[in-house]
């Protein structure tokens, strides 16, 4: 009986810290984003991150397109968007791709909004609702704001943690 009460304590102690890190995360990653721009003469959209992924691929010569992904990173203040291409040259051992960064301007529950501090476009702003997984950029007054870029939550594994919870049940 009490070894059952041990398990059931510790199984308790574990959901709470992995509640408390997954609402409290320090960074917040949204990866396979797209954005549904115009692909072709007849005004066709792009509908997900596969055909997303096969324009940019088209677009980009040189190099492969990998992966859009948006960082927030909630204590410094930060939000990062790249869109990551991995090249074919054997020099160029890293991915590259364009890259930008925001200073957290605002900030609520799901919502982040900051401000661009590296140049071109210092101006630009950026939305990034986490609840959503959307985001979206805009230059000057606000009302001209959408939330036009659409992604997945990145969610990591943790090995180590899921053999504990099978050895507690």
């Amino acid at each position: 009986m009490e070894n059952q009460l041990n398990k059931k304590f510790i199984t308790l102690i574990i959901l709470c810290w992995l509640y408390s890190e997954s609402v409290f995360a320090e960074t917040i990653v949204l990866h396979k984003c797209w954005t549904p721009i115009v692909k072709n003469a007849y005004g066709d959209k792009i509908k997900n991150f596969k055909e997303y992924s096969k324009y940019k691929k088209k677009t980009f010569t040189g190099a492969k397109f990998q992966d859009y992904i948006i960082k927030v990173n909630i204590e410094n203040s930060k939000i990062e968007s790249q869109l990551l291409y991995e090249s074919d040259d054997p020099f160029i051992t890293s991915s590259m791709g364009n890259y930008s960064r925001y200073e957290i301007t605002e900030k609520d529950e799901y919502l982040f909004l900051g401000k661009k501090v590296n140049t071109p476009n210092k101006g630009r702003m950026i939305a990034v609702d986490v609840d959503k997984k959307k985001a979206g950029t805009w230059t000057g007054d606000i009302k001209n704001f959408k939330f036009t870029v659409n992604c997945k939550m990145y969610k990591s594994s943790n090995s180590i943690l899921k053999s504990i919870l099978k050895k507690i049940n």
